[in-house]
């Protein structure tokens, strides 16, 4: 669309060598396309992989249509006269080709631009882009030994490319999936090398398997040539390694052998409450963002779970990492959305003086408001939540119902304990006790359902700006606004500010459904309605896309229906729920809801009997 926009200008708009390069680094970014795909199914597992015929048809098929789209892009470069330099081989490199003519493996990466100071990270970038273009442990170890048989000096980024691999698992075939949209929308294919971090089984014939003069080491084994070769963990590095630390004594091994000052890593460690100065404070702040992100996300990893080592008895891991983004206030997401996910978590367990360890409900209760104290701390600097931390509150706010549900039905039973043992004053107060608190949770949880529904919305708020929003700013410019206006540029600005994934939907419609929230499911169906394309389109960027979407309206006609029969058993009994008054309400939401989806075709339509029996089966067995 911007390239297009670019060509309507009088004159057009010049694509220079970075306009060049950001198309191919979009490129590099997404997902392959049908033919890629086909060429990718036709490589062959030895090393390189060259194309294999499968059937009698591949013969037709020849080595330019195993053109990306990437290199496309770097050849219209070279059409309009940018010679290709170094940045352009290791971009060819992770698009399929290496520099020699050979074929490697298409791989999503997130390219960035090469620094012209330095003439030797040329080589190293391009060695760095072969282990990364590799499929087994065997190849990118391969690739390693053939970098140092050269004599080419070792680089952090040639190492953390090892390391991913020797981090990452071994693709799971697929499974069968329970929620499949229409045909004709959906259509389920396999996962091929390249389409994510995960690798590929080692090749069965020995004939395909590639030689190595010695077999590759654990992460253990490997961290310790790096060390021997003198690198120092540093950068995304020291990123990964924090990210994926086996255990919490390896992790702070990671940070004690890092380049990080002195300073910063007395900060870091220590659980001890301590005071920090504002020194501490700016040094804390002068963290790279990622590294402090990932350290973050190492303590919460380790956060306690009723189940901790013995280092744990001391302090709790959670609470450090969040008296850190406390002080620091770090304008960065991943931080905070890490926190959210730890709270997120049913089974952690927060460690602090005013919070009973061994009741559920006040754990529950006491993480709903950390979480909404870390939205307050993001909202106090200018930032907003986005809809992964949306996820993890809907998720968080969910385990307060489940708790609070759990211990109504356990009180009775210690009520019944407390007669037998005719002790009448104490179950008097007991009682006055259990009906206080429950008449907080209800309100607690409720004002939270607030919150979660003016997140939403102010996350996902329509972009409403117009010509005259933007004028201001162009006031000198009254010929550039002119053309903005002509080209349709204000026009083509997408309607939503971001698009929240089938699972972030999914976890909303469930939050409302544990709430009795009818109304608000409706709210949402109608909205998913409005913005259908936008949701379709973030959908199949993700393999289970469609069949979130599938999943997500299963949910939404399961607590209707639930809200439904609920209703009628309270008109039997001659009560009036509150917040649906009439039963007729009610049924004509649900027939509305019924309306809303199947007037979207790409949603497959109504969910059926089978699909709804399904996910109560298998939300019973997951609660």
């Amino acid at each position: 669309m911007v390239l297009r926009k670019m060509v309507q200008f009088d004159p057009p708009l010049i694509v220079d060598r970075e306009g060049h390069r950001a198309v191919t680094r979009v490129f590099l970014a997404c997902q392959k396309t049908a033919r890629e795909r086909k060429w990718a199914s036709l490589k062959s597992k030895s090393w390189p992989p060259w194309k294999e015929e499968k059937l009698g048809l591949d013969a037709d098929v020849g080595l330019d249509f195993g053109t990306s789209r990437a290199t496309e892009s770097m050849s219209r470069a070279v059409e309009a006269g940018y010679e290709s330099q170094d940045w352009e081989s290791t971009a060819r490199i992770l698009a399929g080709w290496d520099t020699d003519g050979s074929p490697t493996i298409q791989i999503r990466s997130l390219l960035q631009q090469l620094h012209p100071r330095y003439k030797e990270k040329s080589s190293r970038d391009l060695w760095t882009a072969r282990v990364q273009a590799s499929r087994t442990i065997d190849e990118a170890w391969a690739c390693f030994l053939a970098c140092k048989e050269r004599g080419i000096s070792m680089t952090p980024n040639i190492y953390r490319a090892v390391f991913e691999k020797l981090l990452a698992k071994i693709t799971r075939k697929p499974k069968t999936l329970t929620f499949t949209m229409s045909r004709s929308h959906h259509q389920l294919y396999d996962i091929l090398p390249g389409d994510g971090k995960e690798l590929s089984g080692d090749p069965v014939s020995q004939h395909e398997a590639i030689y190595i003069k010695t077999p590759p080491p654990d992460v253990v084994g490997f961290y310790r040539t790096m060390l021997l070769d003198g690198i120092q963990p540093s950068g995304r590095l020291l990123t990964l390694l924090l990210t994926y630390a086996e255990t919490y004594h390896v992790g702070l091994k990671y940070m004690e052998d890092s380049n990080l000052s002195d300073e910063v890593k007395k900060i870091l460690v220590p659980f001890e409450k301590c005071i920090w100065s504002q020194d501490h404070k700016n040094s804390l702040r002068d963290i790279p963002a990622h590294i402090f992100a990932a350290y973050v996300t190492f303590l919460c990893r380790f956060a306690r779970n009723g189940q901790g080592d013995s280092v744990y008895m001391r302090s709790d891991p959670f609470l450090h990492a969040h008296r850190l983004v406390r002080c620091t206030k770090p304008f960065y997401r991943p931080p905070y959305n890490t926190l959210l996910e730890s709270l997120s978590r049913y089974r952690n367990i927060i460690f602090h003086d005013r919070v009973t360890y061994s009741d559920p409900l006040s754990q529950a209760s006491s993480k709903w408001n950390l979480a909404c104290a870390l939205v307050r701390n993001m909202h106090s600097i200018g930032l907003e939540c986005d809809f992964v931390g949306f996820f993890y509150l809907c998720r968080t706010l969910g385990n307060v119902h489940e708790a609070n549900q759990s211990a109504a039905h356990q009180q009775p039973e210690r009520l019944a304990g407390l007669l037998v043992s005719d002790v009448a004053l104490r179950v008097s107060q007991d009682l006055r006790s259990v009906e206080k608190g429950a008449s907080n949770i209800r309100k607690k949880m409720q004002k939270g359902l607030v919150l979660i529904k003016s997140l939403f919305k102010r996350i996902s708020m329509p972009n409403k700006i117009t010509l005259d929003a933007v004028r201001p700013p162009f006031a000198k410019n009254a010929g550039i606004l002119k053309q903005f206006s002509s080209t349709g540029v204000i026009s083509s600005i997408p309607r939503l500010l971001a698009v929240p994934e089938p699972t972030h939907l999914h976890a909303y419609i469930r939050l409302l459904g544990q709430l009795s929230d009818s109304k608000g499911i409706l709210e949402l169906l109608r909205w998913m309605s409005a913005y259908s394309d936008e949701i379709i389109a973030e959908g199949y960027e993700s393999r289970n896309g469609p069949s979130m979407i599938k999943k997500t309206l299963v949910a939404a006609r399961t607590f209707l229906e639930s809200h439904n029969e609920n209703m009628e058993e309270s008109v039997t009994n001659g009560t009036r729920n509150e917040k649906d008054a009439d039963e007729q309400t009610v049924k004509r939401m649900l027939e509305e809801a019924r309306n809303i989806v199947d007037s979207n075709e790409s949603w497959g339509g109504w969910p059926t009997d089978d699909e709804v029996k399904v996910y109560c089966q298998h939300s019973q067995a997951t609660s």
